[in-house]
């Protein structure tokens, strides 16, 4: 069995045992939830989700995190700790999503 059909089991079985998941992390869309989920190490989802709301209107878009400026961006998430790390690999990884995946969040883990 391939590592792809081993995952679609291991996940089958964990919601047949436990039931459907719920993400608390508030986002619209897949390149929100990777901006959240950065944002959420070390940190609890309620305080990601406070400082989600104004981050996202400030950037609208993986475009506008790729081009923020590194000392803004982490002030604007200070709050969630680690905010160094946070914002550089936040400008870091939207910068790569521009370049090698056209702005998108790929929707397939072999990519």
């Amino acid at each position: 069995m391939e590592l792809k059909e081993r995952v679609i089991e291991v996940l089958d079985r964990l919601e047949e045992h436990y039931g459907p998941t719920k993400c608390y992390l508030s986002h619209e869309n897949a390149w929100q939830l990777l901006i959240a989920t950065i944002l959420s190490a070390q940190c609890t989802d309620d305080r990601v989700n406070m400082v989600t709301p104004k981050l996202f209107e400030k950037y609208p878009d993986i475009k506008a995190f790729a081009e923020a400026d590194l000392s803004e961006l982490e002030q604007d998430v200070r709050s969630t700790g680690f905010y160094h790390n946070k914002a550089k690999n936040i400008i870091s990884c939207c910068q790569m999503l521009l370049s090698e995946y056209g702005g998108e969040v790929p929707d397939d883990i072999d990519n």
